[in-house]
């Protein structure tokens, strides 16, 4: 079973979410999704020292621009194994989601083919 959960913003706090939410390539929906199970699902000495989905998001840029055009990849393997296998479930598939908008939106790279149906995409990087 599942509960939607409604909340109410005044125009400044709107603003402030969706800017948030624009630079994570977010949906103000998934972001605030994102920000409470990744406040409620860490404890506290992890919530200190975690990376944020924005220092995520970078690190997931800078793989993509040092890329040699014909690598085909996944989403996980633009990270450092020691940083993919300490992330939640729900912030991988964050990372995977920005990732496919990511490239459906640029010329430069092109989803290759599925390795696993329905839940792991292969990408190509076409060129710089």
């Amino acid at each position: 079973m599942s509960t939607r959960l409604y909340s109410y913003y005044d125009d400044q706090e709107m603003s402030l979410i969706t800017k948030a939410a624009d630079e994570l390539g977010l949906s103000i929906t998934q972001f605030q999704k994102y920000t409470v199970l990744l406040y409620i699902l860490k404890d506290e000495s992890l919530r200190k020292n975690m990376l944020s989905m924005a220092t995520l998001k970078r690190t997931m840029e800078t793989s993509l621009e040092a890329m040699k055009p014909g690598t085909t990849f996944v989403a996980s393997s633009l990270f450092d194994p020691s940083v993919w296998a300490n992330l939640s479930r729900g912030e991988k598939r964050e990372i995977s989601s920005i990732l496919k908008k990511r490239v459906d939106a640029d010329p430069a790279f092109k989803v290759a083919g599925k390795i696993q149906r329905g839940t792991l995409n292969r990408y190509e990087k076409l060129s710089d």
